[in-house]
């Protein structure tokens, strides 16, 4: 399998263009000699000002830019509340339109929340032999199985056996071809309009319930979340997790560009990205949680 070009997709509207961008850049700071990039953002209602915005924060020669727009009008009727969550909006629907919206001759690509951070080269991630499975994904830190509390609150309906692991979707190695073909968007979207009052966390019970277990645990050091930040959860060979991480996934409340983020370590790290974006002063002054935050992360 070759190492290039490594393909991301990351889906944002207005409101987190510039985490998008930090997010971004990130990654090609830290791409390895003699890879090059690929990147996909679908946009959700996103002005020409901010498209244009975001290619110059991407400018470099390894490096080529895919703009998709996403009709939010699909998602009008799919929930937006939960009692898990905060209220999000209809935008961190987008991935599930992946399918439909990426190059047809883009058969893998990497997802990436807009609030992750990477800080290691991710062909090693991009060359991942998936073994015959749908997606690559991390086991959820504090959902992990689809019977936790705030996992997948139909899974007794959809007959998956209670000890089923369950995945945060926020980095996804995704096999495009298989996506398409089982036409997993469609049905994460159908699991949505028909589970409305069964919904913990949004599309990731959506993708959880459809992918039924058929995905890779992937090494907690390509989703390192919020819920590392509490130092006695770092034993045995996590004590340096927050350290040895490839991608700081900003999970939960508290992300570095709230008034007063949970930890100061995770700002610098995303400020260091953001300064090298055209936001290098970016603040969100009435910060929103505006996507879905991962059950009991304090």
């Amino acid at each position: 399998m070759t190492t290039a070009p490594l393909r991301i997709v990351v889906a944002t509207d207005e409101r987190y263009v510039a985490p998008t961008a930090a997010s971004v850049r990130s990654v090609i700071d830290t791409l390895a000699a003699g890879d090059t990039l690929e990147i996909a953002v679908l946009a959700c209602d996103l002005s020409e000002n901010s498209r244009e915005q975001l290619v110059l924060s991407w400018n470099d020669p390894r490096c080529g830019v895919v703009i998709a727009d996403v009709d939010v009008s699909r998602f009008a009727r799919l929930p937006i509340t939960s009692a898990a969550s905060n209220r999000l909006t209809r935008a961190a629907y987008a991935r599930l339109m992946l399918g439909q919206l990426l190059p047809d001759h883009w058969h893998r690509v990497i997802y990436l929340d807009t609030y992750t951070i990477t800080r290691r080269p991710l062909h090693p991630l991009w060359n991942t032999d998936l073994a015959g499975n749908l997606i690559g994904a991390v086991r959820d830190d504090y959902i992990p199985t689809v019977a936790s509390p705030h996992g997948i609150p139909t899974w007794h309906k959809l007959g998956l056996p209670a000890d089923l692991p369950y995945f945060n979707s926020g980095v996804m190695l995704i096999d495009v071809d298989a996506w398409r073909n089982e036409d997993l968007g469609e049905r994460a979207l159908a699991y949505l309009a028909e589970h409305p009052d069964d919904i913990s966390l949004f599309d990731q019970d959506a993708l959880n319930a459809v992918i039924a277990g058929r995905w890779l645990e992937l090494d907690t050091i390509w989703n390192v979340t919020g819920y590392w930040r509490k130092a006695a959860r770092r034993t045995g060979r996590h004590q340096h997790i927050l350290t040895t991480a490839a991608i700081r996934h900003f999970t939960g409340n508290g992300k570095p560009w709230d008034a007063q983020p949970l930890n100061v370590p995770d700002g610098a790290l995303f400020f260091a990205s953001l300064a090298r974006t055209q936001w290098p002063h970016w603040r969100a002054p009435d910060h929103q949680p505006a996507v879905p935050q991962t059950a009991g992360e304090h």
